[in-house]
């Protein structure tokens, strides 16, 4: 499904993944790797504030919403209030996605939801249709 021309054509889409599970993050991280995308992790939604504030390049932030620090959805409403990150697209992830924070994230901008835990070609699905929506 994802081969040498599909990689071609992600260039070097520059993601941001923010997570405080270490493990999960690298497997996000190598599977997005694997076929093409450039990545940068962040342990909480305030490390990921701190890289923003200084990084112009980032095209897509994967999120989950249940961090120490600040939660994914924080990160999204100071995403969107943010003029120089304010048009990135963000696709949150939650191990307990309610229709409460469904509309919440929605309401604050986000571009995608996922129910964790997902098969890992849901989220190459939703980050090519979000990747390919931000060029």
């Amino acid at each position: 499904m994802y081969n040498d021309k599909h990689k071609e054509m992600l260039g070097k889409m520059h993601i941001l993944l923010v997570d405080d599970d270490l493990q999960l993050r690298n497997v996000i991280r190598v599977t997005l790797e694997s076929v093409g995308y450039v990545c940068s992790e962040a342990g909480d939604g305030q490390e990921a504030r701190r890289f923003l504030e200084g990084e112009q390049g980032v095209g897509l932030i994967v999120t989950d919403h249940q961090m120490p620090q600040m939660t994914g959805l924080d990160l999204l409403r100071w995403v969107r209030s943010n003029a120089s990150t304010s048009h990135v697209p963000v696709l949150l992830y939650s191990g307990n996605l309610t229709e409460e924070l469904r509309k919440l994230a929605q309401e604050a901008g986000v571009h995608a939801v996922l129910a964790k835990p997902f098969p890992l070609e849901d989220l190459l699905s939703l980050v090519s249709q979000l990747t390919s929506c931000s060029h």
